[in-house]
Order: structure tokens, then C-alpha cells, then sequence
């Protein structure tokens, strides 16, 4: 079985250290939301959007999608958190070689690799699929796109059980709108579905790509056009759907009934086989979250409320499911009114669908838009990172903080 059968943004958390999570100074309050780490731009990049991954060595990773020395403006970074909360730049991507703007999730391999991708440049101009040896230091390309089989690979890649790699490119592709793709160990890569704009049922602009508990592969599609390739009326909702290992893909769900909102966030499978995730513009047109089983059946567990009010969310990060059925996440936006503060929120939605925020984003030193998705360590503690906020210099908007919330 691979290591991180399910996305490894969320599994590699899951095991984090309580050594890394509790650097700050004092002992941890119950609930207290405390800064682990805030990302310095000059010397470590800034904007981590993936999460965390830990190697067998107690060591975490993370990319960051800016900054470094890697070019001129800085392409991105590859982070190493020692077990101590020490923080150490490894690898400054390329331009010309591995490409720029690492992004989505990263994979750990058998043999301590790291896998991953990057959206744009490397050697053929669109981005790449890379591994990188933490024990050699060494950088492989094993795929580089050439804007005819995808370009913009935002969301990583996972392992799955036949030992193949699989992803998403958000756009490129024969029809512009995204490819699902296969990449084999020997290094042959194949495009098992190309999204199209005149496809209303599947839709185009594919997120992440997970393996299901049946070995299929799941993900959705941002929005749909109608059948003539029409804007207008206005683009369909996304929809959700599944694939062989081959490319045989067919629709699971398409979004737009009453509160089910118009994308789909990344999705997750909870302990009961059903997916999980959020979805943007539901009902009150702020967002809800889902669950939607295998035999398609959606149910709507909650509904943000409008501008004024704490709750309008944004959630586009993998829900993190506990066993009880309690659900944390993130949202990237909202916690507070149009004028003050909005820059996202932790969350928990209980079995009863009681929905309790955790912590609200205050935009400064606590961090802005958390990304990459949470964990829930051993001991009840969550933990993950924002993209913007901290410290960092980072245009002014800080570089982005890796965080923990204390067990209630």
C-alpha cells in the first residue's frame, strides 16, 4: 500500500510531531490559537498552500509558492521543519529546469522522496512533475508540460494503489480546459481525459484528484457550459465525478439544486465511504458544505449565512473527518462584516450539525487565508498554515504562518 492514501496535505498532519506544534514559548491554553512558525520572504519564500508532510525522520515539508533564489523574482521553495521547529530552505526552484510556482499537495514515496508539481516555465513552459531526494538533495523532473497535455498543475499529485501517479491540470490540454493524467514509474505519462467546454455534463477546470476506498479515482469540475459552448445564460454549476485507472470517467453528482452551491471544493472521503467538502455559492450564495454518497445522494450540512455576519465562508480546502463524523476545516474567507475582517476562519461541524468556529483570522500577525487544509494531532490539537499574514514582507501582506489550535 503507498504511504498518504488519502491526501497527504491532510494524512502527514495527522502524524506531525507535537514537538514542532509546540515551539511557542508558555504552555498551551485550551482552544488558544498559537503561531508555530511565520514564514521570512527573504529568506525562506512565502505563500504555502499545501500543508505539511513528515518524513520518517520527524522532519515536515512544505512548499512555498514564492520567493527564494531559484530566479530572479524567486519561484517558490521547498521547506524543511525539523522535528525542533527549526526551518531550513532545502530547495529554490528553477525556472528553467523544474519550473516555478510549486502548488497543491505533496506526496511522499516508499524511499523518502517528495513528489509534487509546479504551475508554469520548467523546460517545456508550463510547469512540471517533480521528486525530490531529501538524502542526496537531488531534484528530478519526471514529467514537464508542454501546454498540449495540461498546463497549470495546481494541485499536486497522488500515489495510488497500482503504483501510478495521478493528477489534474487545471487548464491546457488539447481543449484548453484541463487534463486528468497518468504517470507511470517508468516516466510514461498519458492523458486519460481531457475536459472540454462543450461536455455540459462533466464540466472542465478539474481540482484535485483523490483514490477512492473502491481504488477509483474521484474529483469535480469548477463550472459547466451548456451544450453549444454558450456563456450565456451564465456558465452551469460544476459537477462531481469519478474514473477508472484508465480514463473511463462518468458524473457522480452535477451541482445546482436548492443549496448546493457551484464548485466544489477538494474533496475528501469520510469513515463511512461518502465524500466531504465544501462548496462555494450554496444557498444563501456564501458558501455550504456537503456530503455526498456513492450512490449519489447530496445532503447539504450547513449553509454560510450572508454578509453582515461571522460565518460567510469559503471553503475550498479538504474538510479533515474524524470517525465520530465531526468535521474541521477552514474557510478562506469571512469571520467577520464587508469592512472588517475577512480573512478566513477554523471551524468545527458536529454530527448534530452544531457549527462552532474555532478561531477567526484577525489579517496581521495570526496569519490571513488558510490553506492546505488541517489535521488533528494525537492529542486533540489542530494544526496548519496560511498563505498570507505573519511577518515576511512579503508586498505587505505577510508571508504566511504555519499554526496550532490547542485541544478543547
Amino acid at each position: 500500500m503507498p504511504r498518504h492514501a488519502v491526501p497527504a496535505s491532510v494524512t502527514a498532519l495527522a502524524v506531525l510531531t507535537a514537538s514542532l506544534v509546540i515551539t511557542p514559548s508558555g504552555a498551551a491554553t485550551p482552544g488558544r490559537y498559537q503561531v508555530v512558525h511565520r514564514m521570512d520572504a527573504a529568506t525562506e519564500g512565502y505563500g504555502p498552500a499545501g500543508g505539511l508532510l513528515l518524513d520518517d525522520a520527524g522532519n515536515g515539508y512544505v512548499v512555498n509558492g514564492n520567493g527564494g533564489l531559484g530566479a530572479g523574482y524567486g519561484c517558490g521553495t521547498l521547506l524543511r521543519v525539523a522535528a525542533d521547529g527549526s526551518v531550513s530552505e532545502v530547495h529554490a526552484f528553477k525556472a528553467a529546469v523544474e519550473g516555478c510556482h510549486p502548488a497543491g499537495r505533496l506526496w511522499r514515496d516508499a524511499d523518502g522522496s517528495l513528489v509534487g508539481t509546479t504551475t508554469n516555465h520548467a523546460v517545456k513552459g508550463y510547469g512540471a512533475v517533480w521528486r525530490f531526494d531529501p538524502l542526496r538533495s537531488a531534484m528530478t523532473v519526471l514529467h514537464a508540460f508542454d501546454g498540449t497535455d495540461g498546463r497549470g498543475a495546481t494541485s499536486g499529485v497522488i500515489r495510488a494503489r497500482d503504483g501510478n501517479l495521478y493528477g489534474t491540470t487545471y487548464n491546457g490540454g488539447v481543449a484548453s480546459y484541463g487534463n486528468l493524467f497518468r504517470l507511470a514509474p517508468d516516466g510514461t505519462f498519458t492523458t486519460l481525459y481531457t475536459f472540454r467546454k462543450v461536455d455540459e455534463a462533466v464540466g472542465m477546470y478539474p481540482g484535485p484528484v483523490i483514490e477512492g476506498p473502491d481504488g477509483l479515482l474521484y474529483g469535480s469540475t469548477q463550472t459547466r457550459y451548456h451544450d453549444d459552448g454558450s456563456r450565456f445564460p451564465p456558465p452551469l454549476p460544476g459537477a462531481i465525478w469519478r474514473s477508472s485507472t484508465e480514463g473511463q470517467l462518468s458524473v457522480l453528482h452535477t451541482l445546482g439544486g436548492p443549496g448546493e452551491g457551484s464548485e466544489v471544493g477538494a474533496l475528501a472521503f469520510d469513515d463511512s465511504g461518502a465524500i466531504v467538502a465544501g462548496a462555494d455559492s450554496g444557498g444563501s450564495d456564501n458558501g455550504s458544505i456537503m456530503r455526498l454518497t456513492m450512490d449519489g445522494g447530496y445532503t447539504t450540512l450547513h449553509v454560510y449565512a450572508p454578509y453582515p455576519g461571522s460565518l460567510v465562508g469559503l471553503v475550498q480546502q479538504p474538510l479533515l473527518p474524524l470517525p465520530d463524523g465531526t468535521l474541521y476545516g477552514v474557510t478562506q474567507l469571512g469571520g467577520g462584516d464587508k469592512d472588517n475582517n475577512s480573512f478566513g476562519t477554523v471551524f468545527r461541524l458536529g454530527l448534530d450539525g452544531t457549527y462552532t468556529t474555532l478561531h477567526t483570522f484577525a489579517g496581521g500577525k495570526d496569519g490571513t487565508r488558510p490553506a492546505g487544509g488541517l489535521a488533528r494531532l494525537p492529542d486533540g490539537s489542530l494544526v496548519g498554515t496560511t498563505e498570507f499574514g505573519g511577518n515576511g514582507e512579503a508586498g505587505g501582506q505577510g508571508a504566511g504562518t504555519m499554526f496550532r489550535i490547542a485541544p478543547q
